[in-house]
Formats: structure tokens, sequence, C-alpha cells
């Protein structure tokens, strides 16, 4: 069903030459395609909204397809490939002051710290504190089509964290809730050496 609309999305956006358009149902399909765990087409359509997007410098949907090229590359065992599409999102977003796409790679890479090795929870608990945090401030919700993965990272990093102790999870939850009320600065200062140097 929603790799129909987007199709449908796709072929109207095409037939009217708008680059943005086409850009967006890309993503769609390429997130359609990875949900599928039909990786190849998903690599295709996200790296081709990627192209158009830069083509047009928005950065809205640059950042979009970052985000969305960080999660397949995680799901594909790529932690570098993550690291650097998630890197270039987070400045992005922190750049336009975008708080709901911020949340939104935020929680990309607290599944990056928590599946790396070796796992982080103590630091993908702070991510997913300064997410919530974010959502809050802004009334958005993590929408329903991810509700379920969230809850299982949360339930994943939450149980690796009460391995080292019991209140770990509840006082990095809590750290990143307070690093997200502060500076957006402050907060990708604590969230970018965890990816790495940049590329």
């Amino acid at each position: 069903m929603a790799a129909a609309f987007w199709e449908v999305s796709l072929k109207i956006h095409r037939e009217q030459e708008g680059k943005l358009g086409t850009a967006a149902s890309l993503n769609g399909l390429g997130l359609v395609a990875y949900r599928r765990a039909d990786y190849a087409h998903a690599q295709e359509w996200l790296d081709y909204s990627l192209a158009l997007s830069r083509e047009s410098k928005d950065r809205r949907y640059i950042s979009l397809a970052l985000n969305s090229l960080g999660r397949l590359a995680l799901a594909m065992g790529d932690q570098a490939r993550a690291a650097a599409a998630l890197r270039e999102s987070l400045v992005l977003r922190r750049d336009m002051g975008d708080r709901q796409g911020l949340a939104e790679t935020l929680e990309t890479l607290a599944q990056s710290l928590a599946e790396t090795a070796p796992p982080q929870p103590e630091r993908a608990a702070r991510v997913l504190g300064a997410a919530h945090a974010l959502r809050q401030a802004i009334c958005a919700p993590v929408p329903a089509v991810d509700r379920a993965d969230y809850e299982q990272l949360c339930a994943q990093v939450r149980a690796a964290c009460l391995a080292v102790g019991e209140a770990a999870y509840s006082e990095a939850w809590a750290a990143g809730e307070r690093l997200a009320a502060g500076a957006a600065d402050k907060l990708l200062e604590e969230a970018l050496p965890k990816l790495g140097p940049a590329a």
C-alpha cells in the first residue's frame, strides 16, 4: 500500500519535473524497501533522493535522505557509512533549528550506539533522552510507522543499561533530557564525537 502511494507520487512529480517532490517520493520508496529488507533497492532510491536534494541545495531534504541512508547503513552492518551520514544530518538539522529532525537523527544515532562493538548503552540512553525531550518540547511524538522500532530500541537499551546498574538507564536518560534543554551546540558536542572522525 505504502509503496503504491509513493510510486504514484513519484510518477506525478517526475511528470511535473519537480526535483524535491521526486526526492521525497524516492525517500519514501527507499524506506519502504528498507523495511522489507530489500536493501539493494533501498540503497538505489535513497542515493538518488540524496543526489536530487543536493542538486536542489535543499538542506531539509538533504538531511532527511542522510538520516534514511544512516538507518539503511546500520541495517546493513556498515557502521562507518552510517556514522558519516548521521554526522552530516545532525549538523544540518542543528544549523536549520529543525528540532523534530534533530530528534529523529538522534534516535538513529542511539540505535548506532546500541549496536556498535562494543555497545554503548548508557550513551544510547542519553541520546534517546535528549531526543525525547526535543519531541516533548514541540509536541511531536515518534510517528506511528516508527513506534514499534523505537519501543524495541528503548527496551534493548534499558536492558543493557540495567545489566550495568539499576539506575544507569534512568540517570542517562535524565542527563540527555537536561542536555536537550540547553543549546543545540552542546547537544551535538555530546553526540558528534561518538560518531568518529568527520568524513
